[in-house]
């Protein structure tokens, strides 16, 4: 159970009046915010887990249908280029690129793909590139779909389910790393699920590794936490 703070002011001060105010809004007091602001950064630690499981899981499986078809520069590859010319991720690749350059890292697969950031990665299955990773490249970024799933084909419905659960882990993951409010979200327990789902999709033996070594506590948090407060 989480305690508020002794020295209110000091630490309000600290973390900023407007950091507190969504907390502050709900709870109608300074003790009800810091409990909040502590569940929130309970729950935001505990998803960390499976949303970095997934970003390694995803950029790996995507490096291996990349570098099979443009070769380990596919960065650099004209063909893989003319893809992406004129979208978001053509900008991503030379930030990234550029950004190795200026450090003097070497410009290898590896270090391009830790370079990019998940949103890339998940860009690169929107509609704009439907037919090149899609359906050409599924049963290699997903290899155990048909497993976790079994009788679900490539239609343009499933197509679109799953890039509305890649968008709202995409944008769960950005609230996340960059400290933002997640404890009001109504579908926060229904979003790990989907992590969980697509963990699934390409390894189920990191998921069973993430259970048994307890790495994974989101569900004993998650358990522990809501119901303690009124969500907005």
């Amino acid at each position: 159970m989480a305690h508020p703070p002794s020295q209110f002011t000091s630490i309000s001060e600290a973390l900023s009046a407007a950091r507190l105010a969504p907390y502050q809004t709900v709870a109608g007091d300074d003790v009800g915010a810091f409990i909040r602001y502590q569940f929130n950064v309970m729950l935001s630690e505990a998803l960390y887990p499976s949303l970095q499981l997934l970003e390694v899981l995803l950029r790996n499986r995507f490096e291996i249908l990349l570098t099979a078809k443009h070769g380990n520069l596919w960065f650099a590859n004209a063909g893989f280029l003319k893809i992406v010319a004129g979208q978001a991720e053509e900008k991503q690749i030379q930030d990234a690129v550029g950004s190795l350059t200026r450090r003097g890292r070497g410009l290898s697969s590896g270090a391009v793909v830790a370079e990019l950031s998940f949103g890339f990665w998940t860009g690169l299955l929107g509609n704009r590139y439907h037919g090149r990773f899609w359906g050409p490249g599924w049963k290699t970024l997903f290899p155990h779909q048909n497993l976790a799933d079994p009788g679900v084909g490539l239609t343009p419905v499933f197509e679109k389910t799953v890039n509305a659960k890649l968008r709202e882990i995409r944008f769960l993951r950005n609230r996340v790393f960059h400290h933002e409010p997640i404890w009001t979200d109504a579908r926060l327990g229904a979003k790990y699920q989907d992590i969980r789902l697509l963990i699934g999709w390409i390894c189920p033996e990191v998921l069973r590794w993430s259970d048994e070594s307890h790495m994974d506590r989101f569900p004993d948090v998650f358990q522990r936490v809501t119901g303690q407060w009124k969500r907005p």
